[in-house]
């Protein structure tokens, strides 16, 4: 037997001249075989191409710096997440920033959930004000204030504690929680004395 010259890309081979151990310098080994460029879902490093760091589909520079994730996953800032983090949501295959004085878009990027403090939801996106007929309750903008708040000013805050409905104020209680009764707009465990239970409320006795 006689040596023969390996295969002119290859720097080493062995078994035979085409089975390539590493490469020239303007190449990368794969498989084996040493190639200029290396094909998708692998990276050059070390005239070697290194296989990307799952879930990349794609990378450069270094095997977790992807440019495109499997399916299922979104990339931001040349990493995959299978959820976008906060503060920013899906547009195609990748997590971009969610719009102005938003907090929140994980569906979409233009689909505001959640907005900031000081900043109100309406028709997904995020205002300092509510239109005319809306009120503010809890960074959205909504057409009447629910059950367990009342409107001061224009918005909807929260009655105080054993209050189940309130008006006027946030202390002036209209109904109580289980458990209390309603005494001059107030809710109390008991009755005070001279007044009756009935229903739900504590009347004067006659």
């Amino acid at each position: 037997s006689k040596c023969e010259k390996c295969n002119t890309k290859c720097k080493t081979c062995s078994i035979s001249v085409d089975h390539c151990d590493s490469c020239k310098s303007i190449y990368a080994l794969y498989q084996n075989t040493c190639i200029s460029t290396c094909p998708t879902g692998t990276v050059k490093i070390s005239n070697v191409c290194a296989e990307c760091t799952s879930p990349c589909s794609s990378c450069r520079s270094k095997q977790d710096q992807c440019t495109a994730c499997i399916s299922g996953y979104y990339l931001f800032q040349n990493k995959c997440y299978s959820e976008c983090p906060e503060g920013t949501g899906i547009t195609g295959s990748q997590c971009k920033a969610c719009q102005t004085n938003c907090q929140k878009c994980s569906s979409s990027a233009e689909t505001c959930e959640v907005c900031k403090n000081g900043y109100y939801l309406y028709n997904n996106k995020c205002q300092s004000y509510c239109p005319n007929g809306l009120v503010k309750y809890n960074n959205q903008c909504v057409s009447e204030c629910p059950i367990g708040t009342t409107l001061v000013g224009s918005s909807c805050l929260n009655c105080t504690s054993n209050c189940q409905t309130c008006s006027l104020s946030v202390d002036h209680c209209d109904s109580c929680v289980d458990n209390y009764h309603l005494y001059n707009n107030q809710c109390v465990s008991e009755c005070p004395i001279g007044t009756t239970l009935v229903g739900s409320s504590c009347l004067n006795c006659t």
